[in-house]
Order: C-alpha cells, then sequence, then structure tokens
C-alpha cells in the first residue's frame, strides 16, 4: 500500500506552502485511494488558489496574513473533513504513513510557486498601472489615461521654460484632471507644506502653467510627497 498523508500533514503543508501545498498532498491522497477524478478536483483548487495568490499580490500586507491564516483554518477542516475516515481505515490496515518531512517539502515548494505568482502578479498590476512620463534629463512629468500626452509635454515645455525644471537634477510632477478641472502635483520636500513665500511662488507657476500648457484653463497645483500623497493643495478659486 502506497503512504498516505494525514489531516495533520496537510494542514502543516497548507501552513509553510499556503493553499496550493495543501491542495497538492489532497490530490496525491486521492491518487493514491484510486479516485482519479477527486484527485483533478483537488488539483483545480490549487489552480484557483494560484489565481488567488495573484489577487493576493496586490493585497497590503495586513491583509494577506489574515487570509493566509483563513486558508490554514480552511483547508486542515477539509482534509480532516475528507480524509479523516479513509487515513484511519488506511492506518488500521497496516498502511504507511507519508514522511512529514516529504510533506514539509511540498509546502515548501508550494510556498516558492505561491511566492513566484505573488510577485509576478504584482510586478504585472505595476507595469499596467504605472503612469506613463515624459522624462527631461533628471525631470519628468507623469501622466495617466486621463491626460493626453501632449498636456504632460506642454507641461514640461513650460518648466523648462520658467526654468523650474533643470535637467542637471531630480524632479517630478504628476499631471491629472479632476473632471474639467486639470491638476499638477509637485513632489516637493517637507519644508514647503508649511512655507508661505514657496506656496505663493508656486501660484505663479499655477498661473504660467494655466496660461502657457492649458489655454487659460483652471488649474489646481497640489504640494505631495515622494509618494504623490498631496498636502497641500493650491486651487484655482483661491488665487
Amino acid at each position: 500500500m502506497y503512504p498516505m498523508y494525514s489531516p495533520g500533514q496537510i494542514t502543516a503543508a497548507t501552513f509553510f506552502g499556503g493553499p496550493i501545498g495543501g491542495a497538492w498532498l489532497l490530490a496525491i491522497n486521492y491518487r493514491r485511494l484510486g479516485e482519479p477524478r477527486k484527485a483533478r478536483a483537488a488539483i483545480a483548487i490549487s489552480a484557483l488558489a494560484l489565481v488567488a495568490l495573484g489577487g493576493l499580490g496586490l493585497l497590503i500586507d495586513r491583509q494577506a496574513s489574515s487570509l493566509g491564516l483563513v486558508s490554514v483554518v480552511a483547508m486542515s477542516a477539509l482534509a480532516r473533513s475528507l480524509h479523516s475516515a479513509a487515513y484511519d481505515r488506511h492506518i488500521a490496515l497496516g498502511g504507511p504513513r507519508a514522511s512529514v518531512w516529504r510533506a514539509i517539502g511540498i509546502g515548501v515548494a508550494g510556498l516558492a510557486l505561491s511566492f513566484a505568482v505573488i510577485v509576478g502578479a504584482a510586478l504585472v498590476y505595476g507595469e499596467v498601472t504605472a503612469p506613463s512620463e515624459i522624462r527631461i534629463g533628471k525631470c519628468a512629468v507623469l501622466y495617466g489615461d486621463d491626460t493626453t500626452r501632449a498636456e504632460a509635454q506642454a507641461v514640461a515645455d513650460e518648466l523648462v521654460r520658467i526654468r523650474y525644471f533643470d535637467p542637471s537634477r531630480d524632479a517630478t510632477v504628476k499631471v491629472s484632471r479632476d473632471h474639467q478641472r486639470h491638476i499638477v502635483a509637485f513632489v516637493v520636500q517637507d519644508f514647503a507644506f508649511t512655507d508661505a513665500k514657496l506656496q505663493d511662488a508656486f501660484r505663479t507657476v499655477a498661473r504660467d502653467l494655466s496660461s502657457n500648457a492649458f489655454a487659460n484653463e483652471p488649474v489646481d497645483l497640489w504640494l505631495s510627497d515622494g509618494e504623490l500623497e498631496p498636502h497641500v493643495k493650491l486651487t484655482a478659486s483661491e488665487r
């Protein structure tokens, strides 16, 4: 008789390798019990787990940790429900137990596969959702689907004209749109969030951008941190 994996080993594989590791052992058990259809179902669970892990790569770490714990609990309950009786009968008939280390090894292999899927999904998502950009030396104008490249280029040209963009130093702005209002977000150092004189200078920049880049359409200028999170919003209505 072939060795079988216990519900505890399936739980351990899930703990070390996520739902893929546990489903993998379920499939092996079903195949050894002569139930290929159920083995294929377990493989399908693994495939669904891969898809879920791809989405998991887009979640924050706290959500990922919570879902990982849920997967261990769910797989433990599933293994005990489906395999406890068959495993106990197998042992009672003198059947061998599968190696604990082999179960852990399969779990680790599942972990490697899960990690590859999560990282791959996150990289693809980042590539797809990353804004386009126009670069001038070390300076960059980012823009998304709500803004045309021509508008971003006009902003870049105006920032060069007023000498805000210096090709020898880093500077980043992002051009976006809120309905009919243009938004230009400048990445600045933290002191700019409380410097009134500097903010007045940026209001002048906003007027220049409105006149020369957006045909006198209203422009809001945001002062943002390195993550493009706005801290100060200088709206056109305030100028």
